[in-house]
């Protein structure tokens, strides 16, 4: 295979092909056809920004998920805590008789 940008040309073995078209390199057969292109690196970061938006999507909905859980907990920690200190009013009073 031949790796080739502007009028550099340099041969390469298939698995350096990928190295090469990050590069920026067009890949040639040895009939000298056209076997692939080099990445349009806006379409790479169009599709980086995409998965990565998909990401940040899936775990702020997992946050959001985990923030409703922590105020569940936390009203029913209120809770307990209001029923104690009413239970250590009681003692208190009956301690003071």
């Amino acid at each position: 295979m031949i790796a080739v940008k502007g009028n550099k040309e340099v041969k390469i073995v298939d698995i350096q092909k990928d190295e090469y078209l990050k590069l920026g390199y067009t890949i040639l057969d040895e009939k000298l056809k056209v076997v692939a292109k080099p990445f349009d690196k806006s379409e790479n970061k169009a599709e980086e920004l995409g998965k990565q938006i998909k990401e940040l999507a899936k775990a702020n909905e997992e946050l959001k998920a985990e923030k409703e859980e922590l105020a569940k907990a936390n009203e029913e920690l209120k809770a307990e805590i209001e029923k104690q200190e009413k239970q250590i009013k009681e003692l208190e009073k009956k301690a003071a008789k």
